[in-house]
């Protein structure tokens, strides 16, 4: 596992690898073509970091896990483990993490 701070410092680094982190649920989206770094029609959550400096931080979701984001809430804070994908998305600069495990916070 990396570390937060060490993915944030040299996010295309640790490609591959898995990531723990906490996170503040927007809402769940699906692609668009022009999103590059995803699949047409993709679901993933839109969620940000936690801290001083709140960066946006993309979840793909896989059909496994589509009934615990679909019942998620707006600004919910969730743990969650994932793959990194992409220290950078094409479109947008953000990180893109591929699910692996989905908790809820209390």
């Amino acid at each position: 596992d990396v570390g937060v701070d060490e993915f944030f410092t040299d996010p295309d680094r640790y490609r591959g690898h898995l990531l723990r982190m906490e996170l503040e649920f927007i809402s769940l989206e699906e692609a668009e073509q022009v999103r590059t770094d995803f699949y047409e029609g993709e679901p993933f959550l839109l969620t940000r970091s936690p801290g001083a400096e709140r960066r946006f931080v993309y979840v793909a979701v896989p059909p496994d896990w589509m009934v615990q984001a679909e019942s998620l809430t707006p600004l919910e804070g969730v743990r969650i483990v994932g793959r990194i994908r992409s220290g950078a998305a094409a479109l947008t600069g953000s990180p893109i993490l591929d699910l692996v495990e989905l908790e809820r916070l209390p």
